[in-house]
């Protein structure tokens, strides 16, 4: 009899084990599934940074064709009108004659 409580006990304490194992290597499972979803949104919000800035760059440096126009309603915001030769970029205002000659080839489209 004493030899079946034993047993019992042993058996219990063995599932016991085995069940936290389980449960801790699910945990560590979930944990490591965070971290790497949370690295992969970072890494989305930097490509996204770039990316602006990138086309932000590349707005700077392109070349007006004729008649491109830009409009924004606001005092600070930038506009391009090719057919009136004027502009206003960054708050600068800009004559398109004379500034069509130093610009580059059109950056590609974001």
């Amino acid at each position: 009899e004493h030899l079946d409580v034993a047993t019992a006990i042993l058996s219990t304490a063995l599932l016991a084990v085995g069940i936290c194992l389980n449960v801790a290597a699910k945990i560590e499972s979930e944990r490591s599934k965070w971290h790497t979803f949370l690295l992969m949104e970072n890494q989305k919000r930097e490509a996204l940074k770039e990316k602006v800035l990138r086309c932000k760059a590349e707005f700077k440096s392109e070349t007006l064709r004729p008649g491109f126009k830009l409009v924004s309603s606001g005092d600070s915001a930038s506009y391009l009108d090719g057919a009136a030769g004027r502009g206003k970029v960054g708050g600068n205002d800009v004559d398109l004659d004379k500034a069509h000659a130093h610009w580059a080839a059109p950056a590609s489209i974001c």
